[in-house]
């Protein structure tokens, strides 16, 4: 049986799932805080999910950023390296 590229040698695959479905809850957890710390400072939040968690504009105005919510030591993949260089300097990432 071939091992998941996530199963750390010892560990089991039961253990690594229960370990990814918490790492995705802290992440959904962070996401909803910074959105809602957004719209208190008077922002528009759209979820997007693809390369970037939502976009965030002042409310009226066009332009705006896009933001990618990432907790504890997670990393940028690759999908979403190539969105923070299409997007440049609108392209913000925020730790909670």
């Amino acid at each position: 049986m071939r091992r998941s590229s996530y199963v750390k040698k010892g560990k089991s695959a039961r253990s690594a799932g229960r370990t990814i479905r918490k790492n995705a809850a802290k992440g959904a957890a962070a996401e909803k805080r910074v959105a809602r710390r957004y719209r208190k400072t008077g922002h528009k939040v759209v979820r997007t999910g693809i390369g970037h968690d939502f976009k965030v504009t002042k409310r009226g105005s066009s332009d705006g950023k896009f933001v990618e919510v990432k907790s504890g030591g997670a990393k940028l993949s690759k999908r979403q390296r190539a969105a923070k260089r299409k997007h440049g300097r609108r392209y913000v990432v925020e730790r909670a």
